[in-house]
Formats: structure tokens, C-alpha cells, sequence
């Protein structure tokens, strides 16, 4: 990938930002600012350094971050660099892409690099929403582990953050979203502050497997604690100029193959509003903070469920196996969660997870034989990918098809 010149500073994001803030821009600073400093601290920085990778479309919401965070990694002198993602579903899109690769360098950012999506095959009257999440997931991904390795000078950073613009109302919206669905607490947590989505690794010259330097990239969303109005209010303080993509709006020409809203659009145009005025109060808050106990929770029971696995995990056994009397002294929300673990290690290449009804089944296969006569020894329960779960009298082994090898937890 070719990266864009870094062009002679005449502004900086700090000249506009200001070193006090206007009232109306100070909640997406504070934001940002306590982002970067918490994750971003000089005396934790990572070896070989940390990077910030900020995804702009333009929206309100990704410029005030943009801007703010461009802001404060100056002063924390942290590197950075911009990427616009263009997915090239309007006809106005490169043309909206380019306008705010100008704006982000009159603004004083070093680099800027506008990401072309590939709409081959896509349904531009109808396209899924899930589309242009993953594309753009992939295309940032891509981009900023190409960028740690420029940036490093031969040895890619250590770490790099891709920063998003979501907001509490984003939070909301998604929450709501997945309640509808029947989500896990674990889905209702929804967006993360900050999580991991990529290690990646690049030889050194020496080409010694062992010491080949990594870059962890991280996911990290500042703005979930403020408001969708507060970005808003950031961009008119500054004088920025942000852009309206019309198919979030109520009367967008996008729709489902139905002839529906997109569902996020319903949401936050008509059901959101609705639900306040049954509530008598902004349900937006409220959502969000539903997510951040869930997330809270879960992370407790994430921890319990490692534990657990190191307690059952049959290690050195020929199979993939976990101890069954150990596992049915859990808890059934343990139970689950070590199913899950257990999964992702034997058929971590499939990157196809287990759905609810087998979970059920497996937990069927452990507890049978506490409550009645009916055993469930050499029962089978089929998994993706060809995979099987088979209960021995003390085991519940994980077998992989013939065809395609036994994996061991060591392989894994």
C-alpha cells in the first residue's frame, strides 16, 4: 500500500483545538484525552512503541474525534496518521472522501490515506449494513499494520490503537438492536471501549521465528461516554465542516430488500423517540448503561471461566478432552463459557462459533448422567467444520474429522 506524503505543517490540531477548549468542544476532548492518557500513560508504552490510527468518514462523529484526538497525541507526542474509508455505495462518496482528506490536512494532520472498498458483488439499491462494517474493519486493519511497519523504520510499533467515533447513542442503538435478536449478556455488552482484534508478526531480516517482532492492534472507541449532540457542538465550535451521509437519515434511499428501514435507521429515528416518550425519559443513557454492567459482568465471569478451564482441561490426554464431573460442578454460565473456551482453542482456524442450541447439547452430554438413568456415554454431538463432541464415562472429547488430523492443545 502506498502512503501518502507527509506534507509541510502551516496548522496543527493543537493551534485548533486550543490549549482550553470551548465549553461546547470540552466533553469530546475530555473523552479523548482520557483515553489516550489511560491506555497511552509514556510509562506504559509498549516495546517498540505505540501508534494511533484514526478512522475518519467524515460524520460529525469521527471528525470531532479526528481533531481532538490528533489534538492530544501532538502534545503526548504519539504518532499518528488518518484513513478515510470511501465504500463507493454513492455516487458522491469519492467526492466526499476527497473533500475531507483536505479539511484533515488544512488542519495540520501529517498523513492522510483515503481506503477504496471493492463493491463488486454488492447490491448498491440494498446493501446490508453488516457489509461496510466488516469492509471497513478489514480495510483499517490492513492499513494500520501496513502503517506500524512503515512508521517503525524496520521494526513494526508495538502497538497501534484504530480509533472510531462511536457514541453512547451508537452504544444505545446497538444494544437495543442485539436485545431484539436474543443476545447473550455477552452480545448486550456491546462496543468495547478498547479490545484487541489483530497480532501480527513480520520476520526480521534474520528471519528468527522467535524474536520476530509483533504490532497488537487494538479497536478503541473514546466517545462512548458522550453524546451524538456533543460531537455536533465539538465540529460547530472549531468551524469544521462535517458530512451528512443521507442514508442515515430518515428518508434515506437505502432500505432492507423488503423495502423496510435499515434496521439501525428505524431505531434511531422512530423507535428511540417512542420509547422516550413511553419511558418519559431519554432512553439512551440508560441502554448504555446496560451495556457497560453487562460488560463488567462478563469480564468477572471471563476471568472465572480461565480459571475453570485450567481445573477440567484433561491435559496430555490423546484427545481434546475436558473432565465431565468437573465441568458439571460449574455453574451452567460457566459451563457455557468453558464450552466456548474450550472451542476457540481446538478449532481456532474455523473462526465459526458455537451457536446456542449446541452449547445445549454439550451441556446435555456433561449433566445427563446427574439427572436420571438414561447415560449419556459414547453420545455424539456434531459440531462445525465436522467436528464432534463425544462423552466417554469421565470425558467430553472434541474430536476433529479424520480427513483433516487430530489437532492437540499444544497445536492449538
Amino acid at each position: 500500500m502506498d502512503f501518502p506524503p507527509i506534507t509541510p505543517k502551516f496548522m496543527s490540531p493543537s493551534m485548533v483545538v486550543g490549549a482550553t477548549p470551548p465549553l461546547e468542544a470540552r466533553p469530546v476532548s475530555l473523552a479523548v484525552r482520557n483515553y489516550l492518557q489511560r491506555y497511552f500513560d509514556r510509562s506504559h508504552q509498549v516495546s517498540g512503541g505505540s501508534g494511533i490510527v484514526l478512522a475518519v468518514s467524515g460524520g460529525a462523529d469521527s471528525l470531532s474525534l479526528a481533531v481532538a484526538a490528533a489534538d492530544v497525541a501532538e502534545r503526548m507526542q504519539i504518532p499518528y496518521t488518518a484513513a478515510i474509508v470511501n465504500h463507493g455505495l454513492r455516487k458522491e462518496s469519492e467526492a466526499e472522501a476527497l473533500e475531507v482528506e483536505g479539511q484533515l490536512y488544512a488542519l495540520g494532520c501529517p498523513e492522510v490515506a483515503v481506503l477504496q472498498a471493492d463493491t463488486t458483488g454488492v447490491d448498491l439499491e440494498h446493501p446490508l449494513e453488516g457489509w461496510g462494517r466488516e469492509v471497513r474493519h478489514q480495510l483499517l486493519n490492513k492499513y494500520a499494520l501496513e502503517w506500524a511497519t512503515k512508521r517503525g523504520a524496520g521494526r513494526p510499533l508495538g502497538s497501534v490503537d484504530i480509533l472510531y467515533g462511536h457514541t453512547q447513542d451508537d452504544q444505545a442503538e446497538t444494544v437495543l438492536m442485539r436485545l431484539g435478536r436474543g443476545a447473550s449478556p455477552r452480545s448486550l455488552a456491546a462496543m468495547r471501549e478498547r479490545v484487541v482484534v489483530a497480532t501480527s508478526g513480520i520476520d526480521d531480516e534474520g528471519g528468527n521465528d522467535d524474536e520476530r517482532p509483533t504490532t497488537t492492534l487494538h479497536r478503541g472507541r473514546p466517545l462512548l461516554c458522550v453524546r451524538r449532540t456533543d460531537t455536533v457542538a465539538f465540529c460547530r465550535a472549531l468551524g469544521l465542516t462535517w458530512v451528512n451521509d443521507p442514508s442515515n437519515s430518515a428518508e434515506g434511499a437505502w432500505t432492507s430488500a423488503s423495502g423496510a428501514a435499515l434496521p439501525r435507521t428505524a431505531l434511531r429515528h422512530d423507535v428511540l423517540p417512542r420509547l422516550g416518550d413511553a419511558l418519559g425519559q431519554d432512553p439512551i443513557p440508560a441502554l448504555a448503561r446496560v451495556a457497560q454492567l453487562l460488560a463488567e459482568d462478563e469480564d468477572a465471569l471471563s476471568m472465572l471461566a480461565d480459571d475453570a478451564l485450567d481445573r477440567v482441561w484433561e491435559k496430555g490426554a490423546e484427545d481434546n478432552s475436558i473432565d465431565v464431573e468437573a465441568v458439571a460442578d460449574l455453574p451452567l454460565a460457566l459451563r457455557k463459557r468453558v464450552y466456548l473456551l474450550v472451542w476457540g482453542a481446538v478449532a481456532s482456524s474455523l473462526e465459526e462459533p458455537l451457536h446456542s442450541a449446541q452449547l445445549r447439547s454439550l451441556d446435555q452430554l456433561v449433566i445427563n448422567s446427574r439427572s436420571g438413568p438414561r447415560s449419556p456415554i459414547g453420545k455424539i454431538v456434531s459440531l462445525p467444520g465436522g467436528w464432534t463432541a463425544k462423552r466417554s464415562r469421565k470425558s467430553l472429547i472434541f474430536r476433529k474429522p479424520k480427513t483433516l488430523g487430530v489437532l492437540t492443545p499444544a497445536d492449538s
